[in-house]
This record gives structure tokens, C-alpha cells and sequence, in this order.
């Protein structure tokens, strides 16, 4: 095997992909730690808390704005109803109503 740049020396414990494994282990155990901790779980589950209750509020506002907008469909409907039943009231009077000189 030639003198590459892929070539590694055995036993050099101080190689970039040592430390970074180190690192890597270190990192896990202190995240370990912090997920078994019982004051992180308690700021963990609030935090989830806040953003349920947050999300709740929003879509409570959402269906309270959807009740609004319901209510004042449903009073147009009604309008709407009203001019069609007289309109066509109107239309069948005019059309009951004799024509003048026509039996």
C-alpha cells in the first residue's frame, strides 16, 4: 500500500474521529442525566402545558369566530327566505290576478 492520504497509523488515540466519538458519548450521558432529572421532566411537561393550553385558547378564538360567522350566515338565510317567500307571493298574486277584458 502506497504513502496515501487515506493511510492511518495504528494506535492514535488522539484522531478526530476519537474525540468526536468521546464528545459524542459525553453528550449522550449528560442528555441521560437531564431526561432522568425530575426538576427537568417538571420545566419539560409545563412547557408542554403552556403550549397546549396556548393552542387551545387559539382554537377556541377560531370556533368562537366560526359561531359568529355561522350566526350571521344564518340571519342572511333567513333574510334571503323572507324575500323569496314574498317575491313569490307577489309573483302568484300577479299571476292569480285577472287580466283586465280577458275571461
Amino acid at each position: 500500500m502506497g504513502k496515501g492520504k487515506h493511510q492511518r497509523t495504528s494506535g492514535n488515540s488522539s484522531s478526530p474521529e476519537m474525540k468526536r466519538s468521546k464528545k459524542d458519548e459525553q453528550l449522550a450521558g449528560l442528555i441521560f442525566e437531564l431526561l432522568e432529572s425530575e426538576r427537568f421532566q417538571e420545566l419539560f411537561i409545563g412547557i408542554i402545558e403552556r403550549s397546549r393550553s396556548n393552542e387551545y385558547k387559539k382554537l377556541k378564538e377560531e370556533l368562537e369566530q366560526q359561531k359568529a360567522k355561522t350566526a350571521e350566515l344564518e340571519l342572511e338565510l333567513v333574510a334571503v327566505k323572507k324575500l323569496v317567500t314574498t317575491q313569490g307571493v307577489i309573483s302568484a298574486i300577479v299571476s292569480v290576478r285577472p287580466t283586465p277584458g280577458v275571461y
